[in-house]
């Protein structure tokens, strides 16, 4: 039986509560399902709303696997010792954490952000931390060199030379001479070359850990200069560069001169002037420098208008009958001597008082007995040989300096 009807009074009809009275809130209660909704219906709503939550993480998390893809990037690193040689046992560090112990290093997901990066293998000096940043998606190379640890071993190349050049196992060092520090030890290429007065020298250096080893190589000498310069009286005299057996004049008046000629021959400059002795020294490279200097210094020769006064002003003397029949043979060939003189290096001679000028001097005729030679050089000083000649025989008076 349904309950009865209630009639509600309109809200302009109701009492207006009075001052200090509690004014009453009115209440609601949830509507409840419409009446005509089956059971089952209402719980499919509810299965709709977890379905949705559902989908909804669902794509939450398929985001949230995206954006973690893209914050990571690939490093590849490759590390070799000097020339692109192979490093054993590599160690690789990102962030102070050893990453790879090999070379390459190929590190497929590295974090985005600043990383930093070292590298050690024994034997070698360790690299200095460097920093790189990583970008989300991107791939980054790293080449890095290491440098052999410090051995003590060592290469002095001694060897001076216009233009000489030092290159080792073909890599150019730079001009001679040179010191090379810390080399790795073994065998070792040695090459000087560059310059057009010296022939290219190769030679295969060992090189041993805490050595160092001192090359002085001897270079063949191609060309070599004479340099000529006017000493003592030697300005108007005629001079000449002697090659062989040819003698040629040097025309121009400008000292000093420099002469280019090939280091494997002996040579000779001569001077001559009226009036004094005439000059001659002998120049070669045989001792290696490829520069000799000639200082051309003349001594005035005896006046001979004096040497005839004396002769004259000498007493007369009859000679004898045995005098008289002798003399023909004392002109002869076989009452002179004849003697040799020479000096190393080239000197001044002066023979029983007598300047004869500059070494050697060959076939000089005197008479026999004891005679006097004085040798004089410029920076080593005097000598003096005593030498006996007999009539028709040859004797040798000869010095070396210093």
């Amino acid at each position: 039986m349904a309950p009865p009807a209630t009639s509600t009074p309109p809200l302009s009809s109701m009492p207006a509560p009075s001052p200090g009275m509690a004014q009453a809130t009115p209440s609601f209660a949830p509507t409840p399902a419409p009446a005509f909704l089956p059971e089952t219906s209402r719980g499919l709503n509810k299965n709709k709303l977890v379905l949705g939550g559902a989908v909804a993480a669902a794509a939450a998390i398929a985001a949230f696997a995206v954006l973690g893809g893209s914050s990571t990037g690939k490093l590849v690193i490759t590390v070799a010792g000097p020339g692109g040689k192979s490093v054993e046992g590599v160690e690789v560090l990102v962030d102070k954490e050893v990453a790879c112990t090999e070379s390459p290093c190929i590190l497929e997901k590295v974090p985005a952000g600043h990383r930093v990066l070292q590298v050690r293998a024994p034997g070698y000096e360790e690299k200095a931390a460097r920093s790189i940043t990583i970008e989300g998606g991107k791939e980054y190379a790293e080449d890095i060199e290491l440098s052999p640890a410090s051995t003590g071993a060592g290469l002095k190349v001694a060897a001076e030379g216009s233009g000489l050049e030092l290159y080792i196992d073909g890599k150019y060092i730079g001009p001679l001479p040179q010191q090379l520090d810390n080399l790795e030890p073994g065998r070792r290429t040695v090459k000087i070359s560059g310059s057009s007065i010296y022939a290219p020298y190769e030679e295969e250096v060992s090189i041993e850990a805490n050595k160092v080893v001192e090359l002085e190589p001897k270079l063949q000498l191609l060309k070599g200069t004479v340099t000529i310069e006017l000493g003592d009286n030697a300005k108007g005299a005629d001079i000449y560069f002697v090659d062989g057996s040819n003698k040629k004049p040097i025309s121009t008046k400008t000292f000093p001169l420099s002469v280019e000629v090939p280091a494997d021959k002996t040579y000779r400059v001569v001077a001559e002037r009226r009036g004094y002795d005439s000059f001659e020294k002998e120049v070669s490279f045989t001792g290696g420098s490829s520069e000799q200097r000639v200082t051309i210094e003349l001594s005035a020769a005896e006046d001979t208008s004096s040497r005839s006064s004396r002769t004259a002003s000498a007493p007369a003397r009859t000679p004898s009958t045995s005098q008289t029949s002798s003399a023909p043979s004392q002109a002869s060939s076989s009452s002179k001597g004849t003697l040799n003189i020479n000096s190393i290096p080239v000197s001044t001679v002066i023979l029983d008082g007598r300047p004869l000028g500059q070494t050697p001097k060959v076939g000089v005729s005197v008479s026999p007995g004891s005679h006097t030679v004085v040798f004089v050089h410029p920076e080593h000083g005097r000598k003096v040989r005593a030498v006996t000649v007999q009539a028709g025989q040859t004797a040798t008076a000869a010095v070396r300096f210093p």
